[in-house]
C-alpha cells in the first residue's frame, strides 16, 4: 500500500472515529430548549384541569376532592416531566433536522412566532366552541339511540355546558 493511501484510509478511520454514535449533539441542545418551552408548568395546568373535569364528569371524585386530587396529580406529573421531556426530545432529534430544529425553536419563541400562534388560536376558537357543540349533540343523540335499544341503561343525556371547575366554564379547552 503506497504512503498516500495509507495516509487517506487513516484520516477515514480517525474521522469516522470523532463521529459520535447517535443524536448530534446540536440538534439535542436545540431539541432540549424545545422541549423546555412545550412542556412547561402551564402544560401540566392544562393536563389536571383536563384530568379533573374528566373525573367529575364520570362522577368518581366529588367537588370537594377536586383540590386535593389536582394537587396530587400535579405533583405527580411535576415528578415525571424529566422523563416526558427526554422522550420529546428523543421524537424531535428523530424527526427534524438541526435546521428544523432551530426554525421550530425560532418559531415557539419569537415574538414573531408567538404573534402567530396567538392568532392562530383566535382564529381556531369558533371552530373548537363549534366542534364542542356538535359533539355534545352527538354524545347525546348517542345516548338517547343506546336508551333507547336497551332501555334498561336509563342513563340520562349529557348535561348542557360544561360543569366541573367553576374557573373552567366558558373557558375553551386546551388542546
Amino acid at each position: 500500500m503506497s504512503i498516500w493511501k495509507s495516509a487517506i484510509l487513516g484520516a477515514v478511520l480517525l474521522a469516522s472515529g470523532c463521529h459520535p454514535v447517535g443524536t448530534p449533539l446540536g440538534e439535542e441542545r436545540v431539541a432540549s430548549k424545545i422541549a423546555d418551552v412545550m412542556i412547561s408548568d402551564n402544560l401540566v395546568v392544562q393536563v389536571v384541569r383536563q384530568q379533573i373535569q374528566g373525573l367529575m364528569s364520570q362522577g368518581v371524585i366529588q367537588q370537594d376532592q377536586v383540590n386535593q386530587v389536582g394537587m396530587a396529580v400535579s405533583r405527580q406529573l411535576t415528578t415525571d416531566l424529566p422523563t416526558v421531556k427526554k422522550t420529546l426530545v428523543a421524537s424531535l432529534t428523530k424527526e427534524f433536522s438541526i435546521k428544523e430544529l432551530e426554525f421550530l425553536y425560532k418559531l415557539l419563541t419569537s415574538k414573531e412566532g408567538l404573534a402567530v400562534a396567538q392568532k392562530q388560536d383566535a382564529a381556531m376558537q369558533e371552530t373548537m366552541q363549534q366542534m364542542g357543540q356538535l359533539a355534545q349533540e352527538a354524545t347525546g343523540k348517542a345516548i338517547t339511540r343506546v336508551n333507547s335499544a336497551w332501555p334498561t341503561g336509563g342513563h340520562a343525556a349529557p348535561p348542557q355546558g360544561m360543569q366541573g371547575m367553576p374557573e373552567m366554564q366558558g373557558q375553551p379547552l386546551p388542546n
